[in-house]
């Protein structure tokens, strides 16, 4: 379309040491040269700290480096033509960046089973990065000065899974669950890789599905125990294969429900093992830390 005029948009997305401008939405409106950026309501800020589980103290919300942008294009035929047919569209971008601190490292760190699957248990960070970020769930990634030593701890079971060791930069660190590690200089490495190595865990959890309170029966006390731990604070089940009624590798408020339905209702029975002891044919997250009733 010769003589055809097009707009230039502008995208800004940028996190210095100092400052975070980051915000959850930012609009652009090109004609006034003006960015929009939308803090979250009070109430909206609680919900998302309800959802993933955290206080304003504990964590500090924040997106991932990216720009979103819904192009309208609009096309007006020649006068005394009825339609107008485009062959080609081009739009040109251009991107402006901002190097790497050259005093910053990065630490990659994951969990992972011995198969190379992702797994995601908590892994306790002792000294927070440069973002004030510490802990995190299986794949995450934390920002240190470079020769910083950082500890790390990872907990002795998840689920089925048993912990088996620590990989660094593809070198065993031995089975210790707590480690430290020194940042190298990013001139030879700037992203540094931690594993934490799982196995699934070769002991035989005996235990009888249903039996939320471990008391050796399935009957009404099973599903009132799975909602006070869901919503009223009860300590949560010392094996909570058992509690998982429908084996979905979740103990949620459906299982409460299921056994509920098989007590009063002709539903279908709990998964197996429900009839006597038995072990999990399905790997999941969850464990069983104890469950007397199946002990010989």
């Amino acid at each position: 379309m010769p003589g055809a005029v097009s707009d230039t948009y502008k995208f800004l997305h940028q996190q210095t040491r100092e400052e975070r401008p980051i915000r959850w939405k930012s609009v652009y409106y090109p004609s006034r040269d003006e960015v929009n950026e939308e803090e979250d309501s009070e109430a909206t800020e609680s919900l998302l700290r309800s959802l993933i589980g955290y206080s304003q103290e504990e964590a500090l919300l924040f997106s991932r480096p990216a720009a979103w942008a819904d192009l309208r294009v609009r096309v007006r035929p020649p006068l005394g033509h009825d339609s107008l047919r485009i062959d080609s569209l081009t739009l040109t971008i251009r991107y402006d960046f901002v190097n790497k601190r050259d005093d910053q490292a990065e630490l990659d760190i994951r969990a992972v089973s011995t198969d190379g699957s992702p797994l995601t248990p908590r892994i306790l960070v002792d000294d927070p990065d440069g973002n004030h970020r510490s802990d995190g769930w299986g794949g995450f990634r934390r920002a240190y000065e470079a020769g910083d030593w950082v500890r790390l701890t990872a907990p002795v079971a998840y689920g089925a899974y048993e912990f088996q060791g620590w990989n660094y930069l593809a070198e065993s660190l031995g089975t210790n669950r707590s480690v430290t590690v020194e940042l190298p200089n990013p001139d030879w490495a700037t992203l540094s890789e931690l594993q934490a190595v799982y196995a699934v865990s070769s002991s035989d959890e005996s235990f009888q599905r249903g039996d939320s309170n471990s008391d050796g029966n399935v009957d009404v006390s099973d599903p009132i125990a799975t909602l006070n731990y869901l919503f009223s604070g009860a300590v949560r089940p010392t094996c909570e294969k058992s509690a998982d009624v429908n084996d979905d590798g979740e103990v949620n408020i459906s299982d409460a429900i299921n056994t509920r339905s098989f007590l009063f209702s002709g539903g279908a029975p709990p998964a197996e093992p429900f009839r006597a002891c038995g072990s999990d044919s399905t790997i999941d997250s969850l464990g069983c830390d104890a469950y007397r009733s199946c002990q010989s």
